[in-house]
Protein backbone atom coordinates (compact mmCIF):
# COMPACT_ATOMS: atom_id res chain seq x y z
CA UNK A 1 0.00 0.00 0.00
CA UNK A 2 1.82 3.22 1.12
CA UNK A 3 2.33 5.95 -1.24
CA UNK A 4 1.15 4.92 -4.82
CA UNK A 5 -1.02 6.91 -7.71
CA UNK A 6 -4.21 5.46 -6.21
CA UNK A 7 -5.24 8.99 -6.60
CA UNK A 8 -5.60 8.80 -9.94
CA UNK A 9 -7.77 6.27 -10.04
CA UNK A 10 -11.32 8.09 -9.11
CA UNK A 11 -13.36 6.23 -6.75
CA UNK A 12 -16.91 6.41 -7.93
CA UNK A 13 -19.72 7.14 -5.84
CA UNK A 14 -20.98 3.43 -5.51
CA UNK A 15 -17.39 2.39 -4.50
CA UNK A 16 -17.35 5.13 -1.96
CA UNK A 17 -20.55 4.10 -0.40
CA UNK A 18 -19.47 0.52 0.47
CA UNK A 19 -16.30 1.56 1.86
CA UNK A 20 -18.24 3.78 3.79
CA UNK A 21 -20.66 1.47 4.46
CA UNK A 22 -17.76 -1.40 5.48
CA UNK A 23 -16.04 1.11 7.40
CA UNK A 24 -18.94 2.50 9.58
CA UNK A 25 -19.87 -1.83 10.13
CA UNK A 26 -16.81 -2.78 11.00
CA UNK A 27 -16.65 0.07 13.55
CA UNK A 28 -19.95 -0.66 15.19
CA UNK A 29 -18.83 -4.17 15.51
CA UNK A 30 -15.77 -3.33 17.52
CA UNK A 31 -16.93 -0.59 19.23
CA UNK A 32 -19.52 -2.97 20.81
CA UNK A 33 -17.36 -5.20 21.24
CA UNK A 34 -14.71 -3.58 23.68
CA UNK A 35 -17.40 -1.67 25.40
CA UNK A 36 -18.04 -4.83 26.85
CA UNK A 37 -14.53 -5.41 27.53
CA UNK A 38 -13.00 -1.96 28.54
CA UNK A 39 -16.16 -0.77 30.34
CA UNK A 40 -19.22 -0.83 32.75
CA UNK A 41 -22.43 -0.05 31.91
CA UNK A 42 -20.81 3.43 30.96
CA UNK A 43 -19.50 3.76 27.98
CA UNK A 44 -17.06 6.29 28.49
CA UNK A 45 -15.83 5.54 32.09
CA UNK A 46 -12.28 4.76 31.09
CA UNK A 47 -11.74 7.78 29.55
CA UNK A 48 -13.52 9.83 33.01
CA UNK A 49 -10.37 7.47 34.72
CA UNK A 50 -7.87 8.29 32.36
CA UNK A 51 -8.67 12.35 32.69
CA UNK A 52 -9.17 11.93 36.36
CA UNK A 53 -5.90 10.06 36.85
CA UNK A 54 -3.83 12.36 34.67
CA UNK A 55 -4.95 15.53 36.26
CA UNK A 56 -4.01 14.12 39.76
CA UNK A 57 -1.05 12.91 37.89
CA UNK A 58 0.09 16.33 36.42
CA UNK A 59 -2.35 18.66 38.96
CA UNK A 60 -3.50 19.88 35.98
CA UNK A 61 -7.48 19.32 34.83
CA UNK A 62 -8.02 16.98 31.79
CA UNK A 63 -11.57 16.54 30.76
CA UNK A 64 -12.83 13.40 29.57
CA UNK A 65 -13.15 14.07 25.73
CA UNK A 66 -9.67 15.54 26.00
CA UNK A 67 -8.46 11.69 26.77
CA UNK A 68 -10.24 10.57 23.57
CA UNK A 69 -8.95 13.42 21.41
CA UNK A 70 -5.36 11.87 22.74
CA UNK A 71 -5.78 8.45 21.59
CA UNK A 72 -7.62 10.02 18.35
CA UNK A 73 -3.76 11.61 17.59
CA UNK A 74 -2.37 8.72 18.68
CA UNK A 75 -4.15 7.07 15.77
CA UNK A 76 -3.39 9.26 13.22
CA UNK A 77 0.69 9.64 13.98
CA UNK A 78 -0.01 5.62 14.00
CA UNK A 79 -1.59 5.94 10.16
CA UNK A 80 0.80 8.57 9.14
CA UNK A 81 3.55 5.96 9.67
CA UNK A 82 2.18 3.19 8.12
CA UNK A 83 1.46 5.67 4.99
CA UNK A 84 5.07 6.77 5.28
CA UNK A 85 6.25 3.63 5.59
CA UNK A 86 5.03 2.64 1.98
CA UNK A 87 4.71 -0.58 2.55
CA UNK A 88 1.99 -3.63 3.82
CA UNK A 89 2.03 -2.99 7.60
CA UNK A 90 2.47 -6.59 9.32
CA UNK A 91 0.68 -6.42 12.30
CA UNK A 92 -1.90 -3.23 11.76
CA UNK A 93 -4.03 -2.08 9.08
CA UNK A 94 -5.05 1.28 7.26
CA UNK A 95 -8.76 0.33 7.41
CA UNK A 96 -8.43 -0.95 11.29
CA UNK A 97 -6.86 3.02 12.44
CA UNK A 98 -9.83 4.53 10.61
CA UNK A 99 -12.10 2.18 12.25
CA UNK A 100 -10.24 3.04 15.64
CA UNK A 101 -10.24 6.77 14.71
CA UNK A 102 -14.38 6.86 13.51
CA UNK A 103 -14.67 5.40 17.52
CA UNK A 104 -12.70 7.23 19.25
CA UNK A 105 -14.43 10.44 17.00
CA UNK A 106 -17.56 9.25 18.44
CA UNK A 107 -16.58 8.43 22.17
CA UNK A 108 -14.90 12.05 22.11
CA UNK A 109 -17.96 13.80 20.96
CA UNK A 110 -19.57 11.61 23.65
CA UNK A 111 -17.55 13.14 26.52
CA UNK A 112 -17.85 16.48 25.29
CA UNK A 113 -21.70 16.21 24.80
CA UNK A 114 -22.32 14.62 28.36
CA UNK A 115 -19.75 17.53 29.80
Amino acid sequence: MGRTNSWLNRMNDKEFQSLYARLVSGAEAIIDGKHHDYADTDRLSAFKKVSELWSKLTGKSMYPFEAALFLELLKLVRYVNLYEKCGDPKNESFPNNVVDGINYWTLMEACRTER
